[in-house]
């Protein structure tokens, strides 16, 4: 069966330099892409260029560019209107486009690379909540659609991703505590097996998050620590 590649930007898509995601989804909070990279100001275009430094023997040390980078495009209201990729021989490697209706919510997304073109539409209820997601190919069959069913508070607590013959492929439950924080996310295949559950704890003092998945053998898979930001 196949595995979507979960992912990029923001805006209301996030996009990261180097995400392996592929279709993006948007993020339900009202925040720029400018506010997401604390940026201020009116910006147009930022550049994103990772490098290392190399000690010399003589004289000071050398930047090594070994990852490429990305180039954003921002509109008047803040949000990403196009990411350029290349790899670290300058050549462009993949572009991103986003477009947006008049209450700033993603309504489409292009993706160009190597492997062809993709296209993402978004659509949305009367309280503006995302409520599915369709991906075309490039001669603009359906390659698969998402369904997703959310709170009263706008959150994500139930989401169905299907292939291009309508046919269940995975479904995925989030249970969030009474301070509105993710603490679980459970992943069922076709079978209703579940196959990945992850959890999620909180120490309020320093809202740092411990991350702990699961996986079908119902072994630890990872721990992680991140700071939420809260």
């Amino acid at each position: 069966m196949k595995i979507i590649k979960s992912f990029m930007l923001l805006l209301t898509i996030l996009v990261s330099i180097y995400s392996c995601s592929k279709y993006p989804k948007p993020k339900k909070e009202k925040v720029t892409t400018l506010d997401y990279h604390e940026l201020n100001g009116p910006v147009k275009s930022l550049v994103y260029r990772e490098f290392y430094l190399v000690p010399q023997e003589n004289g000071p040390a050398q930047k090594v560019y070994p990852y490429g980078y990305s180039k954003d495009t921002y509109n008047e209201a803040g949000y990403i209107i196009e990411m350029l990729s290349y790899d670290c021989n300058d050549s462009l490697s993949r572009q991103h486009t986003y477009r947006y209706d008049d209450r700033n919510k993603t309504v489409e997304a292009t993706i160009i690379d190597p492997e062809g073109v993709s296209r993402t539409l978004y659509f949305y209820d009367e309280n503006a909540y995302l409520v599915q997601l369709k991906n075309y190919k490039e001669d603009g069959s359906l390659d698969f659609n998402t369904l997703y069913k959310n709170d009263s508070l706008g959150r994500e607590v139930e989401s169905k991703h299907y292939d291009a013959d309508s046919i269940l492929e995975r479904r995925t439950i989030t249970v969030y505590d009474d301070k509105g924080r993710m603490i679980k996310s459970e992943d069922y295949d076709f079978d209703n097996k579940l196959v990945n559950s992850v959890y999620y704890t909180y120490d309020d003092p320093s809202h740092t998050m411990d991350r702990v998945s699961t996986s079908e053998l119902r072994r630890v898979k990872s721990i992680s620590m991140m700071n939420m930001g809260m």
